[in-house]
């Protein structure tokens, strides 16, 4: 009878398995093919900029050779002529290249080794697959999480909040969009940082031993190493674990978080001296912090604390990114704050710690880095990605308590009704985001930056150096990329010449745009 019983539960465990793997690969599978129209397209508009920035860097290193620019990420194209341009960057050594430094470099290296291991050149098309297997990553971690925190009720039952909190990452519409489309160290932390959260929660439960704290201080050094985000994660641990030294488990956390972190940003701080020493390092840093800290006097496009409208485009970040999950979580809160009217003893989240220090970590980083970069994140809607965490998780976690209180407290019929009611509306508000995710990725003209790229890359030779003559035109970093060449903004004669003599180059290349006529001719400047 007992080896019966076991063979029964151990069937059931399998088909569970089974039935979950086959949920998951289907939602992969339609989280890519809604992607499909937008993938391995000309990149235009709403932040693309951002893959063009990545692939810039990663090209020159491809086409130099690897270790030529010691993995910096130059702006710079490999051409006396196209030096001491500054098309979007921050540093410049004494040859006259120029680097991007606002961020750590391990989103430019880590996909770029990759591609270098199965000799892919890097462009737009393996750029976004690799973008697409992060998101899946993250939101596969984030169902583990999930799981970690609910598996007690749903031993051989199909974890349904752990699938729930893995739909909302992987179908908020910010999601589908910034982990193909737009890629940056800001999608890269992603995984990283979800996959850190895991790591601490195994070590608060205890299942974790020395293993895990060596793993979490080697996640903490890689997500430093690309985004600041990570900085703020190790802060959040470090204080935790300082207010709970008596719990064994956490003692060894503390020296893995502090010795990964100072490794992590000592080795930003050396690789970026590399450049122009650290003393313009510095500078360059704090002069592009106060452009994105919110304070009045620096802050870009005087998006400050102060600024209502500042306030107005987080609030719209957060509308577009997550509208429909976000009426789930409305939803089902209100719903069990009603429960608890009802049956006003019971606590919200049970006393339970793990689920705590769960909501904790996923929330207090991002907060952290809202508040310190302000500016930033008020100017980019990509700043709210890291938010989907909190999201899906505490969206699930109010979805466990309810469907417990419903299994508790309501007959079968009535229970399976109310359950019945909720699971449609979050099917229907998956429905909505994706169709959400279809309407804003429309745009006019997605040629745009590649034909005028192209038209300069093919009327330009190697040793002119290129200028645009326009009227209220920027040189996007998409075109640069296109064009494959730097390029100088048009301001005069004596400038143009100025330039020519500092590359030691004899000609330019003048590039007049008439963008009301969508016309282009071009000219050429002497020494």
């Amino acid at each position: 009878m007992k080896r019966g019983n076991v063979n029964i539960i151990s069937s059931n465990y399998t088909s569970k398995k089974y039935f979950v793997g086959f949920i998951i690969i289907s939602f992969l599978i339609i989280s890519i093919l809604v992607r499909v129209p937008n993938i391995n397209r000309p990149l235009s508009y709403h932040h693309e900029w951002l893959t063009s920035t990545v692939l810039r860097t990663q090209q020159i290193w491809y086409e130099k050779g690897d270790f030529t620019h010691r993995f910096l990420p130059i702006m710079t194209y490999d051409n006396k002529a196209d030096r001491n341009i500054n098309n979007q960057a921050n540093l410049k050594d004494e040859e006259g290249n120029f680097y991007y430094t606002s961020y750590p470099p391990f989103a430019y290296i880590f996909p770029y080794v990759i591609f270098r291991l199965f000799n892919v050149y890097p462009d737009v098309l393996p750029l976004q697959i690799f973008n697409i297997a992060i998101h899946f990553i993250s939101s596969l971690f984030i169902l583990l999480i999930i799981s970690l925190l609910t598996n007690k009720y749903y031993i051989n039952k199909v974890n349904i909040p752990a699938l729930l909190g893995f739909s909302i990452y992987l179908f908020s519409p910010a999601s589908l969009w910034f982990h193909s489309n737009v890629y940056m160290s800001d999608m890269l932390v992603q995984p990283f940082f979800i996959i850190g959260i895991y790591l601490f929660l195994k070590i608060i439960k205890n299942e974790g031993k020395l293993i895990s704290c060596v793993l979490l201080g080697i996640i903490n050094f890689f997500m430093i190493y690309t985004e600041w985000l990570g900085v703020f994660f190790a802060f959040a641990v470090f204080i935790y674990a300082l207010f709970n030294m008596k719990e064994v488990s956490i003692r060894m956390v503390l020296p893995c978080i502090t010795i990964s972190s100072i490794a992590s940003l000592s080795l930003t701080i050396w690789h970026y001296s590399q450049i122009s020493g650290l003393d313009a390092f510095i500078k360059s840093s704090m002069k592009k912090y106060l452009y994105r800290s919110g304070f009045s006097q620096y802050s870009a496009i005087g998006l400050d604390y102060s600024n209502l409208t500042s306030w107005k485009r987080i609030v719209s970040h957060y509308y577009h990114g997550y509208l429909p999950f976000l009426i789930i979580l409305c939803i089902v809160a209100l719903m069990y704050l009603a429960v608890l009217k009802k049956y006003p003893t019971r606590d919200i989240l049970h006393r339970n710690k793990i689920e705590a220090v769960s909501l904790y970590l996923c929330i207090v980083p991002v907060l952290m880095h809202h508040v310190v970069f302000f500016n930033f994140t008020s100017i980019h809607d990509f700043s709210v990605l890291k938010t989907g965490i909190f999201i899906s998780i505490i969206t699930s976690l109010i979805y466990l308590r309810l469907v417990n209180t419903f299994c508790k407290d309501i007959s079968d019929k009535t229970r399976t009704l109310k359950i019945g009611v909720i699971n449609s509306i979050i099917i229907l508000m998956t429905m909505l985001s994706l169709y959400i995710y279809q309407a804003d990725v429309i745009e006019d003209n997605t040629l745009f930056y590649k034909e005028i790229g192209q038209i300069i890359a093919s009327n330009a030779d190697d040793n002119e150096i290129v200028f645009i003559k326009t009227i209220d035109f920027k040189i996007l970093p998409q075109i640069v990329f296109y064009a494959h060449r730097n390029i100088a903004k048009w301001k005069n004669e004596l400038k143009a010449r100025e330039l020519l003599n500092l590359n030691e180059t004899e000609r330019g290349v003048v590039f007049i745009f008439d963008l009301k006529n969508k016309q282009i001719s071009k000219e050429y400047i002497y020494q």
